[in-house]
């Protein structure tokens, strides 16, 4: 059975929604990152002034992170978009050009594959999650229950390369919070004598 045509009007303005609205998403990124700095720098001065910071404002900060995140997405697809289409419509100039001069029908060009970046979670907002986690948790838990709390956060909210495996059999995300959990404890926001498999707020944090 001979398969039906696709409708090029509705390919071309399916496309043109698509584009429009990835373009609308990556365009919030510097007012966003306005806003991320004023909150961060309301929270810097509460936590000098010693007063605790409002729940309210937390989840301000991680709600304009994750934005920031999704528009950090709309920008990499649209490069992909620009990526893959710019040597179709050079393929299709190529044809038409050709067939303007001599007719013949379109060459068969070919060229390697560019090897795609998975887009992942960055550590800046794992470290987010992973501090909030342990705030509501009461300061200290096992680090299982630490990543649970965070899995049900970030539920939705993964990225693709964030559920891959590494060749060690960890997950992306997961491995990346440990990381995280190592640089906060050098920082000494995060207890380094806790016990084995605890992960625990210093007493600085605990004030916050």
């Amino acid at each position: 059975m001979e398969e039906a045509p696709l409708d090029r009007d509705a390919v071309l303005h399916w496309l043109k929604e698509e584009l429009g609205r990835l373009a609308e998403t990556a365009s919030e990124q510097a007012a966003l990152h306005a806003q991320l700095k004023e909150v961060a720098r309301s929270v810097e001065r509460l936590q000098s002034q010693g007063h605790p910071i409002p729940d309210d404002l937390r989840r301000l900060k991680l709600d304009l992170m994750m934005r920031l995140e999704d528009g950090e997405q709309a920008a990499a697809e649209l490069k992909q978009w620009a990526e893959g289409l710019r040597p179709l419509l050079a393929s299709i100039d190529a044809v038409l050009t050709e067939a303007r001069k001599s007719g013949n029908g379109p060459k068969n060009k070919g060229g390697r594959k560019r090897k795609q970046k998975v887009p992942r979670t960055n550590q800046e907002v794992l470290r987010e999650y992973l501090l909030a986690a342990l705030r509501e948790l009461g300061g200290s838990a096992s680090c299982s229950r630490v990543k649970d709390h965070m899995r049900e956060r970030l539920a939705g909210r993964f990225l693709p390369g964030d559920l891959m495996k590494r060749k060690t059999g960890e997950i992306v995300w997961e491995n990346n919070t440990h990381w995280e959990r190592n640089a906060l404890v050098k920082e000494g926001i995060l207890k380094k004598n806790s016990p084995r498999g605890i992960w625990e707020l210093a007493e600085r944090e605990d004030k916050t």
